[in-house]
């Protein structure tokens, strides 16, 4: 079998001694392809939208919402009191992100808990806009 397999290759190379076009087409094309295509699928998401509904509403949720559209990542588009407002949110494309705090979310921080917060994504659109 590896016999069959370095014929071939040795067979290739020698065709691509011959024809010098070959070489170009089976070489170069995927490279220069490799370097286009790689600034085209640029996965850096800047400005989500987000809208927020904090049940806990303590300074620790506040500086954690805080510290989220700090990052550049996420735009904020509002803050919510019920969790059922996020589904208006997120149906009519306002927000493409709601994350929900809990009550207590201030208190498990504090005692070392492990602190939950939920977040529902828009998964409809491959895309999200860069701008808020």
């Amino acid at each position: 079998m590896k016999s069959a397999i370095l014929h071939i290759v040795k067979k290739e190379f020698l065709q691509f001694r011959r024809d010098r076009k070959m070489f170009g087409i089976s070489i170069i094309a995927p490279v220069l392809q490799l370097i286009l295509l790689g600034y085209a699928a640029n996965i850096d998401f800047k400005n989500i939208r987000i809208v927020v509904c904090d049940m806990d509403n303590t300074k620790i949720s506040r500086q954690y919402v805080e510290s989220l559209t700090n990052s550049g990542y996420f735009y904020k588009v509002g803050n919510l009191q019920k969790m059922n407002d996020i589904d208006y949110y997120i149906d009519n494309g306002k927000a493409s992100i709601g994350i929900i705090i809990p009550e207590y979310f201030g208190r498990d921080v504090l005692s070392q808990k492990t602190a939950q917060i939920q977040s529902i994504v828009d998964g409809a659109d491959s895309t999200v806009p860069r701008s808020g």
